[in-house]
């Protein structure tokens, strides 16, 4: 249940409910239709990602490839590391997308930060939202 506030607020933020005039109503139904026939694991992944950051080196890696090059040195072997472990850790992969700092991928990145202040749709912050949620709570109490 501590967990359900953060959920809902990845629910009102995601493109199935709330739209946007940057999706067509095609990629939209198609979304909600993915989002309907969804099991509860891979949709968790899928309302909150996970993002993992890497700090050192990361100019060096190209994000226009389709696979991660072997490379013998150290940043390639942390790389292929944390993405093998992921891998191992499901049965299916996940869809691994490598986003450089001002890279063209990089405002598509912001919109899975569901914890944050959406600056283009105006959404709120998740402790803006559990302190709304709060209130309405305390509203019905009283």
């Amino acid at each position: 249940m501590k967990l359900l506030p953060l959920y809902v607020n990845c629910l009102l933020k995601n493109d199935a409910f709330s739209g946007g005039s940057d999706i067509s109503i095609d990629d939209r139904s198609y979304v909600i239709y993915y989002v309907m026939t969804m099991d509860l694991p891979t949709s968790v992944h899928y309302f909150y990602p996970r993002l993992i950051p890497l700090h050192d080196c990361t100019q060096q890696i190209d994000t226009d490839r389709t696979g991660l090059p072997v490379f013998d040195n150290p940043l390639s072997k942390r790389v292929r590391g944390i993405v093998e472990k992921i891998q191992d850790q499901k049965r299916r992969c996940m869809r691994l997308t490598l986003v450089k700092q001002r890279d063209k991928l990089e405002s598509v990145l912001r919109h899975f930060l569901v914890e944050d202040r959406g600056t283009s749709d105006g959404s709120v912050s998740y402790v803006d939202f559990l302190c709304h949620v709060h209130k309405e709570i305390r509203q019905m109490l009283s």
